[in-house]
């Protein structure tokens, strides 16, 4: 990703960094260990295959099933 540009949703940072302030710091429902899972997490949301088919662009990810997910719709993966 170093030498690519990448795409989100619009409203990605702020939708992520607000959930993981309120949950933590304000609700006390979350730890940090909690935080990082939860970033992984992300990966397998099927906005970002949406996105990807909208914007015709290949998709990174890690997750297994969004590959799987990716490839039968015929998005290329980083």
């Amino acid at each position: 990703m170093e030498d690519v540009d990448a795409i989100v949703p619009e409203v990605w940072p702020f939708e992520i960094a607000n959930g993981i302030f309120v949950a933590y710091s304000k609700r006390k429902r979350i730890t940090e260990a909690d935080i990082y899972e939860y970033v992984k997490l992300l990966e397998s949301q099927p906005a970002y295959l949406d996105l990807a088919l909208r914007e015709r662009l290949p998709l990174a990810t890690s997750d297994e099933e969004l590959k799987k997910a990716a490839l039968i719709e015929g998005v290329a993966l980083i």
